[in-house]
C-alpha cells in the first residue's frame, strides 16, 4: 500500500475556487481533490459528463425533428421515419452510457 503524502497547502483565489467548484459540479465529481487530480492527469475525462449531456440533447433534438409535432403531424412518415428515430436515439443512449462509464 503506497504511503500517503503530506497534503499540499495551496491557496487559490476566490475566482479560482469558484471555477473549480463549478467544474466539479458540472463533471459530477464528489470531491474537489478527485476532480483536480483527473483534470491534471487525464484532462479529457473531466469533460465526459458535458459531452454526455450534449449527446443526450442531440437525441432529444432528433426525436423532435423526426417525431411528431404538437398536432401529431410527422415531418417524416412511415416505417423509415420510425426506424430513423429509433436508431438515432439508441445510438445517442449508447454513447451517453459509454461516456458515463468512463
Amino acid at each position: 500500500m503506497p504511503k500517503r503524502e503530506t497534503p499540499w497547502k495551496i491557496y487559490p483565489t476566490a475566482e479560482q475556487k469558484a471555477a473549480i467548484t463549478a467544474g466539479q459540479t458540472a463533471a459530477r465529481y464528489s470531491t474537489r481533490s478527485a476532480y483536480i487530480i483527473d483534470c491534471v492527469l487525464e484532462e479529457p475525462s473531466a469533460d465526459l459528463s458535458r459531452i454526455a449531456a450534449q449527446v443526450g440533447r442531440l437525441g432529444l433534438l432528433a426525436n423532435e425533428i423526426l417525431g411528431e409535432d404538437e398536432s401529431y403531424n410527422r415531418r417524416l412518415a412511415g416505417r423509415r421515419a420510425d426506424k430513423a428515430v429509433r436508431k438515432i436515439i439508441e445510438a445517442c443512449d449508447a454513447i451517453t452510457d459509454r461516456l458515463r462509464e468512463e
